[in-house]
Order: C-alpha cells, then sequence, then structure tokens
C-alpha cells in the first residue's frame, strides 16, 4: 500500500507543478464557445458545423479596465461571417440595459444602428432576440462576400460594465450568437455555456487528486 501512496504522491506533485506553468483563470477573462447550430438544410445536412459537437468557433470576453470590455469572435476554419438578413450578424445581452459605446471595432463590421448603441430587440431566426449587436458591412447579402474574421471591439458603459454584465437572452436562453457560413450552409451558431478555462481545468485536476490522496492516507492508517 506505501507503493500506492508514493505513486500517488507523485502524480499529485506533477499536477502541482502544471498549475505553476498554467494560464491563470481569471475571473476577468472568460471564453464561450459556438457549439449550437441551427443552419440544418436538406440539401446539406449537419448545418453549418460538419461534426456533431464540434464548435464553430470561440467568444473571449476581456476585462481592459475602466468600465470597458474587449470582445474577440474568432471562428474556426471553414466558418465565416455572413450577413443573410437578420437584424444583426453577431448579437449578445447586457444585464440592466445600459447605453454602449464601442471603439476598436475591426474593419468591415460596424455597430448595428451606430454607436453609442442602446438595447433593443434584434431577432436571429433559431437563437431569439439580442439587445445589442455588430454588422458585416463587408458581407454582400445572403452568403455572399463572407468574412473570416476575426471579429474584436471594445465597449464601454462609462461606469461598471465588466465580463459579468453579459447575460442570457430570455426564451432561448443564449449568450451570443453568429451569423455563419459553413459546410455550404449558411444561419445562426450560439454559444450557451461559459468554457472553463485550461487554468481552471488543471486546478480541477488538481483538487480531485488531492482529495483521492487523502482518501489513501486515512486508509492506511486504519
Amino acid at each position: 500500500m506505501k507503493r500506492y501512496l508514493l505513486a500517488a504522491t507523485t502524480v499529485v506533485a506533477w499536477l502541482f507543478l502544471l498549475t505553476l506553468g498554467a494560464p491563470n483563470a481569471s475571473a476577468n477573462i472568460l471564453t464561450f464557445q459556438l457549439t449550437s447550430d441551427h443552419c440544418d438544410s436538406p440539401v446539406n445536412p449537419g448545418g453549418c458545423i460538419a461534426v456533431d459537437g464540434a464548435s464553430a468557433g470561440t467568444i473571449k470576453l476581456e476585462d481592459t479596465g475602466a468600465a470597458t470590455v474587449t470582445v474577440t469572435v474568432t471562428l474556426n476554419a471553414g466558418i465565416q461571417f455572413v450577413h443573410t438578413g437578420f437584424d444583426t450578424d453577431f448579437g449578445f445581452n447586457l444585464a440592466g440595459n445600459p447605453n454602449i459605446a464601442y471603439s476598436g471595432v475591426t474593419a468591415g463590421f460596424a455597430p448595428t444602428g451606430g454607436s453609442p448603441q442602446s438595447a433593443g430587440s434584434l431577432h436571429m431566426d433559431g437563437t431569439g432576440f439580442f439587445e445589442y449587436g455588430v454588422t458585416c458591412t463587408a458581407c454582400g447579402s445572403g452568403g455572399s462576400n463572407p468574412q473570416s474574421g476575426p471579429l474584436s471591439f471594445t465597449i464601454s458603459d462609462g461606469a461598471t460594465f465588466s465580463t459579468a454584465s453579459f447575460e442570457k437572452n430570455p426564451v432561448q436562453l443564449q449568450y451570443f450568437a453568429a451569423d455563419v457560413l459553413g459546410n455550404g450552409n449558411t444561419g445562426a451558431v450560439d454559444a450557451s455555456f461559459v468554457s472553463v478555462p485550461d487554468g481552471g481545468m488543471t486546478l480541477m485536476l488538481l483538487g480531485g487528486a488531492l482529495a483521492g490522496l487523502e482518501t489513501l492516507r486515512r486508509r492506511l492508517r486504519t
């Protein structure tokens, strides 16, 4: 049994070293995956995301100080932004419905309706309504002239704005949605859950290993 305890201790030490080199899991940076697909087509089954359970891209929110948040939307290979006729091409929601100002918007995109932007009701088929949005101005109509991105912009309400200000829409319960082209289809993909940062996952593994080690230690003492 002592051999098992030594081996378990070695594993815990290894995981601890991993946490030292892993990125810090920060509440000031949140990531989301666009894994929900609303692009199903009888012509090209499988929607915009060809592989079930895969992601169309990543959304990163980062607090950048002075009540500002930088949003970065990075689409995966084979997925592009389009403008198929939704009220907006990238939609999101904010608690308290503040008026927000945009800066640093990627060329080829613009705040829907201009900046500053107030809360509205922007419909995206299959994903519900969003209060705020960005339009792909470089995209043509339908699926023409798609843009690969990434899309990045910084927003602020000049007061208490942070990553915690983002919320799900009512009914569909989506944080974000994007109008995209992929797998020969166009339509909306959305994000419903916050992803676990790499550093946070490593800490979770370390916690589980420590709990297992304590259980083994107690058994050895009995």
